[in-house]
């Protein structure tokens, strides 16, 4: 008979999505991030991720003799950490980077400390709040405590009212104290701690921020479900800042024990990633253009070649002239056949916009040779080929400029015709070869 092979995890329990691993012979739980004790039962440290996320605790956890013992990082300069009240209060609050504690039983101005020490550089500090004999004091890091010294006997500490923590609710049912820290004079605002909080002790005993969570393990679907539901929106197991579902649409990336930003995934902004970009080229209605976004709501236009208007619709008057766009420097612009601009370069000038100077080279041209008789305008009697010296040369020596003129040329004698109806011959220099020399005076 072949016996069933068992392991040490068949009857070991771990809690809150907790697996269960066997080191040597012994069963142990591996806890997921903020969970500890040997069955990972105990949530002791929770990431504050947006400005509404607060926890809820049993008001009876503190009484008029209390200390408070917990770590924060944070690198914000504001933000709710413990409230305590219904029409007056207890509260502890960032405010410019320092911790202030608060006490309003309802006249003006509020008793108020402060810390020395600044505790939003991203690091862990260790706050501890004391509530003995009638007096207030707060610690940082050990440091040297501030008090308040004017507690009355039947302080808020003496109520069942509500404990918050990491933040309070915008407006609590027939209670005025959030809606007077929030508006009292000196800067408090309200807002949820933004961070990391951990190792609450009250009293000395170390608090489990999951307290009233349904009895079960948070790796079933139910009690993932009361957890979330339960540390609300925005608070976070651990004090790992990249922990999955930071960044809804987006990358994490971690800034110090409890920040992070993130990169969001094309058509996604906000924070953490979870607010759709509205396109708005989606129907845009360029007509002949391209759609180019302004912002989220409103776009522009960028015109296709011969259009103009807000939205591309009208015909560039300046585009239909095919030699508005051309630029000759020593030429002109002319039209082809085809309705395409070229440009006509003058003597010596050469390339498509007639920018580039021709070397000295003889042009050979055939015409009639011109001369002037008295009144009579007289030419020779048929066309004669010929050269004629163009282009530029380069400089010579200090002073002594070059020209492009007639290096050699062949003498022939040609009868003119006049237009007074006499005619002539004469002898005339045919230029045969071009070059740059010494230019005359």
């Amino acid at each position: 008979m072949v016996l069933p092979r068992t392991s040490p995890c068949d009857n070991h329990e771990c809690l809150n999505g907790a697996q269960c691993v066997v080191v040597g012979t012994d069963p142990r739980c591996q806890c997921l991030q903020g969970y500890e004790g040997d069955s990972c039962e105990t949530l002791v440290s929770v990431n504050f991720v947006n400005r509404e996320s607060y926890l809820l605790l049993p008001s009876s956890l503190l009484s008029p003799e209390t200390n408070i013992s917990l770590q924060i990082a944070t690198d914000e300069d504001s933000g709710v950490l413990l409230y305590k009240g219904d029409n007056d209060h207890i509260a502890m609050e960032l405010y410019r980077g320092r911790l202030r504690v608060s006490y309003d039983t309802g006249s003006y101005p509020p008793s108020a400390i402060y810390s020395v020490e600044t505790v939003n550089d991203g690091i862990f500090h260790a706050v501890e709040l004391v509530a003995s004999d009638q007096t207030l004091s707060l610690s940082i890091d050990g440091g040297t405590p501030k008090s308040i010294n004017s507690l009355s006997k039947q302080s808020t500490l003496n109520i069942d009212s509500p404990l918050y923590l990491g933040g309070m609710p915008e407006r609590a049912s027939g209670s005025g104290g959030p809606s007077s820290l929030q508006h009292s004079s000196g800067g408090r605002n309200g807002t949820s701690f933004h961070g990391c909080l951990r190792n609450l002790y009250i009293n000395g005993k170390l608090q489990d921020l999951g307290a009233g969570l349904g009895s079960g393990a948070l790796g079933s679907t139910a009690a993932q479900s009361t957890s979330r539901q339960w540390l609300g929106q925005g608070v976070e197991p651990g004090c790992q800042p990249c922990q999955r579902g930071a960044c809804v649409q987006g990358d994490c990336h971690p800034t110090g024990h409890r920040g992070f930003t993130c990169t969001c995934h094309p058509g996604w902004t906000g924070t953490v990633c979870d607010e759709q970009v509205n396109n708005p080229c989606d129907g845009n209605k360029c007509i002949h253009g391209t759609c180019l976004p302004i912002n989220s709501y409103s776009y522009s236009c960028r015109c296709q070649p011969g259009f103009a208007g807000v939205l591309c619709d009208e015909q560039d008057q300046d585009t239909a002239n095919p030699c508005s766009m051309s630029h000759c420097k020593h030429g002109k612009c002319r039209v082809s056949g085809l309705g395409k601009a070229y440009c006509e370069c003058n003597s010596g000038y050469t390339g498509e916009a007639c920018d580039r100077e021709v070397a000295c080279r003889g042009e050979r041209i055939r015409d009639v040779y011109q001369r002037q008789q008295g009144y009579a305008a007289c030419q020779t009697q048929e066309k004669v080929s010929r050269l004629e010296c163009r282009g530029s040369c380069p400089g010579g020596a200090e002073g002594q400029g070059t020209c492009c003129t007639p290096l050699r040329s062949k003498r022939r004698k040609y009868t003119f015709q006049c237009t007074d109806g006499s005619s002539f011959v004469q002898e005339v220099e045919k230029v045969v070869k071009c070059g740059c020399t010494k230019c005359s005076s």
